[in-house]
């Protein structure tokens, strides 16, 4: 984004200039910040921007192993997505948490 871009691929909304090639903000939206944390072993969630195409990969070294709380650039504007074992939906304790009732 540094160099500039448009088009439908372009994600620099949330870029500031003032960013070095060492900050860790990926200017993608939600979809190809998953897909990237999926491809990555190290990656083990992500976070990101509730309004702006901006996502943060974080490792396993992030992750405090005594608390199990993470350190990372959680502000109210993000949201954290943790990668766990297993496939979603598939296991009975997936259905454990009660969300409300439903009247017909």
């Amino acid at each position: 984004c540094a160099g500039g871009c448009v088009g439908k691929h372009c994600y620099c909304d949330g870029f500031e200039a003032t960013w070095s090639l060492a900050t860790p903000v990926l200017c993608v939206p939600p979809q190809k910040c998953q897909a990237a944390c999926s491809a990555n072993s190290l990656c083990n969630g992500f976070e990101v921007h509730s309004s702006l195409n901006l996502c943060i990969l974080t490792r396993h070294e992030v992750c405090d192993a005594k608390s199990r709380t993470f350190t990372a650039h959680v502000f109210r504007e993000w949201d954290h997505y943790q990668k766990l074992p297993g496939r979603a939906c598939t296991d009975v304790g997936d259905f454990s948490t009660k969300a409300g009732e439903l009247y017909v």
